[in-house]
Order: structure tokens, then sequence, then C-alpha cells
């Protein structure tokens, strides 16, 4: 199983987004974060992980980006957006 150890740390949030660089929630995972100046490691399923690698680390995942704050589960985009609210 790929660690989810978060390498990257910003003032506020330690944060991993899991995501398919293309599919619009995780552009919008990733314009929000970038808005909001927080530093996030990027894991992208298309090269770094296999589908079945991403079922383990979130054996509930059916969408992506699947997001994780200092080694929590926080959920998907919608998750993280109230969590920044």
């Amino acid at each position: 199983m790929k660690s989810l150890k978060i390498l990257k740390d910003s003032a506020l949030f330690l944060l991993a987004l899991i995501l398919v660089p293309t599919a619009i929630f995780c552009v919008q995972a990733k314009a929000l974060l970038e808005s909001k100046g927080i530093e996030f490691e990027e894991r992208n399923v298309q090269k770094d992980w296999t589908k079945e690698q991403l079922l383990e680390a979130v054996p509930t995942a059916r969408t992506l980006p699947q997001i994780f704050l200092n080694d929590e589960y926080v959920g998907g985009f919608n998750e993280l957006k109230t969590r920044l609210q």
C-alpha cells in the first residue's frame, strides 16, 4: 500500500490530493487550494497510483479527488470546500 503520509506542509494545513488532472472536481479542488495559498501534494491516479492502490487507501472511493488533511480523510471537493469556509 502506498503511504498517505503528507510530505509538503504549509502554515495552515498538511494536505494530500489524490486526483485525475483533467477531472472537473479535481481541477476545482486544486484551484480552490491555490486561490487560498494552501500548498498540497498532488497524487495522480493515472500516473502514480493504480485503481487498486487507490481503493486500498480509500476503500469507499467512487469519485475523485480524494482529499486528506493532516493524515485525516476529508472526502471530495464538496467536503474540502465546506471545510475551508
